[in-house]
């Protein structure tokens, strides 16, 4: 406890500046959160915004609020099985592009809010939080007195420290990509007590869910493009490997193993997921999380990739089958796809499969920790990717 009160006065001392300039009563919440972690006050006093204050200082100590740990049984009490040979689709709806509890321009420190005015040389006059994604870093299109508008992303290296290290990462990253990459432009990024990245804004949209075959082959082929262009992979982002990240992922089974043992197909999975190291080799740098929110469709219908933090070395297809997860839980015909694309279509069957085990049981099982109060649909987003895959494996071996 003394951590989460910790991170919650890290958190309070971070942003209480412009609460002093703005208001002494929302200042007053943060003391009520503090209060509230040490027992003074009983959570359900705590007004909207200093329990917001409450729920993101929890975060960064991965400790749920006491309402959800009471309702969000571990991963040993998993007993949901996978929907074999269901439609995906039937699992609980989650609203895309509404995801993320993020932090708003307004509560961003005096400081912070003038060093992002000078980069982008002009007052900010109107600040539109991005909801998709399932992180609570700052992540706003803004647009200035002068008209123009920027893409703006930003975390406190005390109160937001994993997700200060995400943006950290992803400046890394996107400065080392090569030119023709499809991504929107990093165009300058600031790091200190605060982490903060300028991006390129781009006249965009995420692509529509349920998936259309049109926005997917359009991402197909940015897809194709990213392989040729990262293979072999800019020298300074050799260092992470798919076999590498990917280790622990294996493991996952065993924890559902514990929970259900009788689930059927369990040693076939197991052992799929297992095999995962020789699938997943290679010489090409894998964005590894492209989904809808991290897409952004054009109007001319070209999609770029965003959210470049975690990429790694490994297979030219694996960012392929990632695509395709989504696509098969929205019931699109993705063997087709496999077929008739060129990243995929001479790619082994097991070593397909052996990624979609290694995915559905990292999914399942992350789908049954408890509830991370900054992202409450989080453990839904991931139920619903393990059905999908886990289906979609069962359909691949005939499994019944």
């Amino acid at each position: 406890m003394r951590d989460v009160i910790r991170s919650a006065e890290n958190f309070r001392a971070d942003l209480s500046p412009d609460l002093a300039v703005g208001s002494l009563a929302a200042r007053g919440q943060y003391d009520e959160m503090v209060q509230a972690l040490r027992g003074l006050m009983p959570g359900a006093m705590l007004s909207p915004f200093a329990r917001a204050a409450l729920a993101e200082a929890l975060a960064q100590t991965g400790q749920p609020e006491a309402s959800q740990r009471e309702a969000s049984p571990g991963v040993t009490e998993f007993r949901r099985r996978p929907s074999v040979g269901k439609d995906a689709r039937m699992t609980a709806a989650i609203p895309h592009g509404r995801t993320a509890r993020r932090l708003e321009w307004r509560f961003l420190p005096p400081n912070v809010r003038d060093l992002i005015e000078r980069r982008c040389e002009s007052p900010v006059v109107e600040a539109d939080s991005q909801g998709g994604g399932f992180t609570p870093g700052f992540a706003s299109v803004l647009t200035c007195e002068d008209g123009s508008k920027h893409f703006v992303k930003a975390a406190s290296g005390k109160a937001q420290r994993m997700f200060a290290e995400s943006y950290r990462r992803e400046a890394l990253v996107r400065s080392a990509l090569p030119d023709g990459v499809p991504a929107p432009a990093l165009l300058w990024s600031h790091d200190s007590d605060w982490v903060v990245l300028g991006l390129e804004y781009v006249d965009a949209r995420a692509p529509h869910r349920p998936w259309r075959r049109d926005q997917l082959d359009a991402t197909l082929d940015a897809l194709e493009t990213c392989a040729d262009l990262l293979t072999p992979p800019p020298e300074s982002l050799t260092d992470e490997t798919a076999v590498d990240e990917f280790a622990s992922w294996p493991g996952r089974w065993e924890r559902i193993r514990l929970a259900s043992p009788d689930l059927p197909h369990l040693d076939e999975a197991e052992a799929l997921a297992a095999s995962y190291a020789t699938a997943v080799a290679g010489e090409t740098l894998s964005h590894t999380d492209v989904r809808d929110d991290n897409l952004l469709v054009r109007p001319d219908g070209a999609v770029l990739l965003c959210d470049w933090n975690w990429p790694v070395v490994g297979a030219d297809w694996l960012d392929t089958v990632f695509l395709l997860m989504g696509a098969r839980g929205d019931g699109l015909d993705v063997e087709e796809v496999l077929a008739s694309r060129r990243l995929t279509r001479d790619v082994p069957t097991d070593h397909i499969d052996a990624v979609l085990a290694l995915a559905a049981g990292y999914f399942l099982a992350s789908a049954d920790e408890p509830v991370p109060p900054t992202s409450p649909h989080l453990r839904n987003h991931q139920r619903w990717y393990g059905e999908a895959c886990w289906a979609w494996l069962a359909a691949r071996r005939g499994w019944t």
